[in-house]
């Protein structure tokens, strides 16, 4: 079983480490800070709101 466990560890590793294009990931590294901020002050400001 802890084979199968490492398997899904690294497949989701290499997932989540990066894009495969490099293109891509630079996109998403320069767009994902003012992303977070615009959704930080909408949800201060009550445009939007986190229902659980």
């Amino acid at each position: 079983m802890s084979g199968v466990l490492s398997a899904v560890a690294q497949t989701a590793a290499g997932v989540f480490s990066g894009a495969a294009d490099p293109l891509t990931g630079v996109v998403t590294r320069v767009l994902t800070p003012p992303l977070r901020e615009v959704y930080a002050v909408l949800l201060r400001a009550g445009v939007i709101e986190i229902v659980d």
